[in-house]
Protein backbone atom coordinates (compact mmCIF):
# COMPACT_ATOMS: atom_id res chain seq x y z
CA UNK A 1 0.00 0.00 0.00
CA UNK A 2 1.38 3.49 -0.96
CA UNK A 3 1.15 6.17 1.61
CA UNK A 4 0.64 9.98 0.58
CA UNK A 5 2.78 12.25 1.30
CA UNK A 6 0.90 13.96 3.21
CA UNK A 7 0.39 11.23 5.52
CA UNK A 8 4.23 10.78 5.64
CA UNK A 9 4.72 14.34 6.63
CA UNK A 10 2.24 13.94 9.37
CA UNK A 11 3.63 10.60 10.26
CA UNK A 12 7.19 12.43 10.44
CA UNK A 13 5.86 16.06 12.28
CA UNK A 14 4.54 13.84 14.81
CA UNK A 15 7.74 11.99 15.33
CA UNK A 16 9.75 15.22 15.45
CA UNK A 17 7.29 16.86 17.87
CA UNK A 18 7.54 13.50 20.01
CA UNK A 19 11.13 14.13 19.92
CA UNK A 20 11.54 17.37 21.11
CA UNK A 21 8.94 17.09 23.75
CA UNK A 22 11.18 13.99 25.07
CA UNK A 23 14.44 15.63 24.73
CA UNK A 24 12.47 19.45 26.76
CA UNK A 25 11.15 16.57 29.46
CA UNK A 26 14.50 14.48 29.81
CA UNK A 27 16.83 17.72 29.88
CA UNK A 28 14.57 20.57 30.75
CA UNK A 29 14.25 23.81 28.76
CA UNK A 30 15.65 25.78 31.58
CA UNK A 31 18.73 24.36 31.09
CA UNK A 32 19.37 24.37 27.40
CA UNK A 33 18.52 27.83 27.63
CA UNK A 34 20.71 28.34 29.69
CA UNK A 35 23.46 26.29 28.07
CA UNK A 36 22.78 29.02 24.48
CA UNK A 37 22.86 32.27 27.51
CA UNK A 38 26.27 31.08 29.04
CA UNK A 39 27.62 30.19 25.62
CA UNK A 40 31.47 32.14 24.94
CA UNK A 41 30.58 33.46 21.54
CA UNK A 42 34.76 33.00 20.39
CA UNK A 43 34.36 29.58 19.77
CA UNK A 44 31.13 30.38 17.99
CA UNK A 45 31.84 33.03 15.80
CA UNK A 46 34.99 31.06 14.92
CA UNK A 47 33.03 27.78 13.58
CA UNK A 48 30.49 30.01 11.82
CA UNK A 49 33.11 31.39 9.64
CA UNK A 50 34.50 28.04 9.20
CA UNK A 51 31.08 27.35 7.75
CA UNK A 52 32.18 29.72 4.44
CA UNK A 53 35.29 27.95 3.29
CA UNK A 54 33.41 24.54 3.75
CA UNK A 55 30.74 25.45 1.88
CA UNK A 56 33.13 26.26 -0.61
CA UNK A 57 34.39 23.10 -0.68
CA UNK A 58 30.94 21.53 -1.35
CA UNK A 59 30.60 24.10 -4.15
CA UNK A 60 33.70 22.58 -5.95
CA UNK A 61 32.40 19.33 -4.94
CA UNK A 62 29.14 19.82 -6.27
CA UNK A 63 30.71 21.63 -9.54
CA UNK A 64 33.14 18.49 -10.33
CA UNK A 65 29.86 16.76 -10.55
CA UNK A 66 27.55 18.60 -12.13
CA UNK A 67 30.63 19.27 -14.53
CA UNK A 68 30.17 15.88 -15.89
CA UNK A 69 26.39 16.22 -17.17
CA UNK A 70 27.47 20.27 -18.29
CA UNK A 71 30.87 20.92 -18.87
CA UNK A 72 30.55 24.18 -19.29
CA UNK A 73 28.82 25.31 -15.73
CA UNK A 74 30.22 28.06 -14.55
CA UNK A 75 30.75 28.94 -10.76
CA UNK A 76 28.00 31.50 -10.28
CA UNK A 77 25.56 28.49 -11.50
CA UNK A 78 27.44 25.90 -9.02
CA UNK A 79 26.96 28.07 -5.99
CA UNK A 80 23.31 28.85 -6.59
CA UNK A 81 21.74 25.41 -7.50
CA UNK A 82 24.19 24.36 -4.30
CA UNK A 83 22.19 26.67 -2.13
CA UNK A 84 18.76 25.61 -3.64
CA UNK A 85 19.49 21.52 -3.61
CA UNK A 86 20.32 22.63 0.43
CA UNK A 87 17.17 24.13 0.78
CA UNK A 88 15.40 21.39 -0.59
CA UNK A 89 17.57 18.65 1.12
CA UNK A 90 17.17 20.25 4.78
CA UNK A 91 13.43 19.13 4.44
CA UNK A 92 13.62 15.53 2.93
CA UNK A 93 14.08 12.21 4.08
CA UNK A 94 17.93 11.86 3.59
CA UNK A 95 18.52 14.84 1.77
CA UNK A 96 16.90 13.61 -1.09
CA UNK A 97 15.47 16.86 -1.86
CA UNK A 98 19.46 17.36 -3.10
CA UNK A 99 18.22 17.33 -6.56
CA UNK A 100 16.34 20.76 -6.38
CA UNK A 101 19.91 21.65 -7.27
CA UNK A 102 19.14 20.27 -10.75
CA UNK A 103 15.80 23.14 -11.36
CA UNK A 104 18.78 25.80 -12.27
CA UNK A 105 19.79 23.82 -14.98
CA UNK A 106 18.14 23.50 -18.88
CA UNK A 107 14.92 21.09 -18.64
CA UNK A 108 16.89 18.38 -20.89
CA UNK A 109 19.72 18.17 -18.13
CA UNK A 110 17.81 17.95 -15.34
CA UNK A 111 17.00 14.03 -15.24
CA UNK A 112 20.70 13.40 -15.53
CA UNK A 113 21.72 16.15 -12.98
CA UNK A 114 19.07 15.40 -10.41
CA UNK A 115 20.99 11.48 -10.22
CA UNK A 116 24.51 13.45 -9.74
CA UNK A 117 22.91 15.61 -7.15
CA UNK A 118 22.05 12.18 -5.20
CA UNK A 119 25.75 11.51 -5.55
CA UNK A 120 26.37 14.48 -3.60
CA UNK A 121 24.87 13.31 0.06
CA UNK A 122 25.49 9.66 -0.48
CA UNK A 123 29.40 10.78 -0.64
CA UNK A 124 29.04 12.39 3.00
CA UNK A 125 27.34 9.40 4.29
CA UNK A 126 29.48 6.96 3.09
CA UNK A 127 32.20 9.15 4.87
CA UNK A 128 29.85 8.56 8.25
CA UNK A 129 29.76 5.09 7.78
CA UNK A 130 33.33 4.96 7.78
CA UNK A 131 33.90 7.28 10.32
CA UNK A 132 31.59 5.00 12.47
CA UNK A 133 33.21 1.81 11.92
CA UNK A 134 36.47 3.54 13.04
CA UNK A 135 34.64 4.42 15.94
CA UNK A 136 32.83 1.17 17.04
CA UNK A 137 35.29 -1.49 15.93
CA UNK A 138 39.40 -1.93 15.24
CA UNK A 139 40.94 0.20 13.79
CA UNK A 140 42.27 -2.23 10.99
CA UNK A 141 38.25 -2.68 10.55
CA UNK A 142 38.49 0.56 9.62
CA UNK A 143 41.14 0.67 7.49
CA UNK A 144 39.63 -2.16 5.93
CA UNK A 145 36.50 -0.41 5.18
CA UNK A 146 38.25 2.09 3.52
CA UNK A 147 39.62 -0.06 1.46
CA UNK A 148 36.79 -1.48 0.31
CA UNK A 149 35.32 1.91 -0.61
CA UNK A 150 38.23 3.12 -2.45
CA UNK A 151 38.02 -0.44 -4.63
CA UNK A 152 34.42 0.05 -4.90
CA UNK A 153 34.43 3.21 -6.79
CA UNK A 154 36.47 1.34 -9.56
CA UNK A 155 33.29 -1.13 -10.43
CA UNK A 156 30.92 2.39 -10.13
CA UNK A 157 29.93 1.45 -13.92
CA UNK A 158 28.91 -1.82 -13.02
CA UNK A 159 26.57 -1.02 -10.22
CA UNK A 160 25.57 2.00 -12.41
CA UNK A 161 24.49 -0.10 -15.25
CA UNK A 162 22.27 -2.39 -13.12
CA UNK A 163 20.87 0.66 -11.48
CA UNK A 164 19.88 2.82 -14.83
CA UNK A 165 17.56 -0.17 -15.28
CA UNK A 166 15.57 0.49 -12.66
CA UNK A 167 12.62 2.69 -12.21
CA UNK A 168 12.63 6.74 -11.05
CA UNK A 169 15.02 8.11 -9.02
CA UNK A 170 17.43 4.86 -8.91
CA UNK A 171 17.07 4.97 -12.41
CA UNK A 172 18.23 8.34 -12.85
CA UNK A 173 20.91 7.73 -10.18
CA UNK A 174 22.29 4.94 -12.37
CA UNK A 175 22.62 6.91 -15.29
CA UNK A 176 24.64 9.64 -13.41
CA UNK A 177 26.89 7.05 -11.72
CA UNK A 178 27.94 5.48 -15.80
CA UNK A 179 28.76 9.18 -16.52
CA UNK A 180 31.20 9.99 -13.63
CA UNK A 181 34.69 8.08 -14.10
CA UNK A 182 36.60 6.60 -10.92
CA UNK A 183 39.22 9.46 -10.36
CA UNK A 184 35.88 12.03 -10.10
CA UNK A 185 34.91 9.71 -7.54
CA UNK A 186 38.05 9.70 -5.18
CA UNK A 187 37.77 13.10 -5.71
CA UNK A 188 34.67 13.71 -4.29
CA UNK A 189 35.26 11.44 -1.64
CA UNK A 190 38.59 12.82 -0.88
CA UNK A 191 36.54 16.35 -1.16
CA UNK A 192 33.22 14.54 1.57
CA UNK A 193 36.56 13.72 3.98
CA UNK A 194 37.66 17.82 4.07
CA UNK A 195 34.16 18.38 4.71
CA UNK A 196 33.85 16.07 7.34
CA UNK A 197 36.67 17.37 9.09
CA UNK A 198 35.47 20.87 8.75
CA UNK A 199 31.94 19.50 10.34
CA UNK A 200 33.83 17.78 13.30
CA UNK A 201 36.21 20.90 14.30
CA UNK A 202 33.25 22.93 14.28
CA UNK A 203 31.56 20.64 16.67
CA UNK A 204 34.55 20.57 18.84
CA UNK A 205 34.13 24.38 19.01
CA UNK A 206 30.65 24.75 19.74
CA UNK A 207 31.28 22.03 22.65
CA UNK A 208 33.96 23.84 24.40
CA UNK A 209 31.67 26.98 24.08
CA UNK A 210 30.63 25.99 27.57
CA UNK A 211 32.32 22.95 28.55
CA UNK A 212 35.88 21.66 28.39
CA UNK A 213 35.37 18.15 25.90
CA UNK A 214 38.67 16.68 24.50
CA UNK A 215 39.17 16.63 20.70
CA UNK A 216 39.06 12.59 20.92
CA UNK A 217 35.55 12.72 22.93
CA UNK A 218 33.81 15.26 19.86
CA UNK A 219 35.65 12.91 17.19
CA UNK A 220 34.42 9.61 18.89
CA UNK A 221 30.66 10.87 19.37
CA UNK A 222 29.85 13.06 15.96
CA UNK A 223 30.08 10.12 13.01
CA UNK A 224 27.15 8.28 15.61
CA UNK A 225 25.13 11.61 15.79
CA UNK A 226 25.61 12.48 11.75
CA UNK A 227 24.38 8.54 11.50
CA UNK A 228 21.45 8.94 13.56
CA UNK A 229 20.61 12.16 11.97
CA UNK A 230 20.72 10.20 8.29
CA UNK A 231 17.72 8.17 9.64
CA UNK A 232 14.42 9.67 7.79
CA UNK A 233 12.48 9.67 10.88
CA UNK A 234 11.82 13.50 11.76
CA UNK A 235 12.26 16.27 9.47
CA UNK A 236 15.57 17.31 8.68
CA UNK A 237 16.59 14.70 11.46
CA UNK A 238 15.31 17.40 13.96
CA UNK A 239 15.68 15.82 17.67
CA UNK A 240 16.36 12.46 16.71
CA UNK A 241 20.46 14.42 16.37
CA UNK A 242 20.18 16.42 19.45
CA UNK A 243 18.28 13.16 21.52
CA UNK A 244 21.60 10.86 19.92
CA UNK A 245 24.41 14.08 20.64
CA UNK A 246 22.56 13.83 24.38
CA UNK A 247 22.93 10.40 24.72
CA UNK A 248 26.17 9.71 23.58
CA UNK A 249 28.06 12.63 24.83
CA UNK A 250 26.41 11.60 27.96
CA UNK A 251 28.61 8.11 28.09
CA UNK A 252 31.83 10.57 28.57
CA UNK A 253 30.46 12.60 31.46
CA UNK A 254 29.13 15.35 29.54
CA UNK A 255 25.97 16.87 30.52
CA UNK A 256 23.32 15.98 28.04
CA UNK A 257 22.02 19.82 27.75
CA UNK A 258 25.74 20.64 25.89
CA UNK A 259 25.15 17.94 23.34
CA UNK A 260 21.93 19.43 22.45
CA UNK A 261 23.57 22.95 21.77
CA UNK A 262 26.54 21.49 20.34
CA UNK A 263 24.50 19.59 17.81
CA UNK A 264 21.31 21.66 16.98
CA UNK A 265 24.61 24.84 16.32
CA UNK A 266 25.70 22.91 14.00
CA UNK A 267 22.79 21.82 11.94
CA UNK A 268 21.97 25.90 12.41
CA UNK A 269 24.97 26.98 10.69
CA UNK A 270 26.01 24.04 7.70
CA UNK A 271 22.38 23.71 6.73
CA UNK A 272 19.39 25.73 7.99
CA UNK A 273 21.20 28.71 7.07
CA UNK A 274 22.33 27.76 3.87
CA UNK A 275 18.51 26.30 3.15
CA UNK A 276 17.52 29.71 4.18
CA UNK A 277 19.52 31.30 1.35
CA UNK A 278 18.64 29.12 -1.31
CA UNK A 279 14.83 29.29 -0.53
CA UNK A 280 15.16 33.09 -0.79
CA UNK A 281 17.45 32.95 -4.05
CA UNK A 282 15.40 30.70 -5.60
CA UNK A 283 11.93 32.39 -4.84
CA UNK A 284 13.76 35.69 -6.55
CA UNK A 285 15.11 33.75 -9.45
CA UNK A 286 11.25 32.39 -9.98
CA UNK A 287 9.62 35.75 -9.60
CA UNK A 288 12.43 37.41 -11.86
CA UNK A 289 12.01 34.94 -14.34
CA UNK A 290 7.78 35.49 -13.88
CA UNK A 291 8.12 39.15 -14.38
CA UNK A 292 10.72 38.47 -17.64
CA UNK A 293 8.57 36.27 -19.38
CA UNK A 294 5.11 38.01 -18.39
CA UNK A 295 3.46 38.29 -21.64
CA UNK A 296 5.67 36.93 -23.66
CA UNK A 297 6.71 33.17 -25.10
CA UNK A 298 8.65 31.56 -22.28
CA UNK A 299 12.17 30.31 -23.30
CA UNK A 300 14.09 27.11 -22.52
CA UNK A 301 16.69 28.31 -19.83
CA UNK A 302 17.97 26.80 -16.39
CA UNK A 303 15.86 28.96 -14.25
CA UNK A 304 12.73 27.73 -14.21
Amino acid sequence: MKISPRLTWAIRGALTAAFVCIILLKVGPDRILQVFENMDTGPVVFALVLGIPRFGIKILRWKILAGCAVPDIEWKQATESLFVGTAGAVITPGRIGQVTSSLLFPRDRRVILSGLALIDPLSDLMIVGLMVVFVITEWWLGIAATAIAVSAVFIAKQLGSLLSKQSGKIASAGNAVLLVNPWTFLAVGLLSVIIYFFNLIQFYLFLNAIYAVSFSVAAQSLPLIFLAAAIPFTIAGFGVREAMAALVLSKHGIPPEIGVQASFGLFVINLLIPAIIGAILFHRIKMGNSTQNSGKIPQETGYK
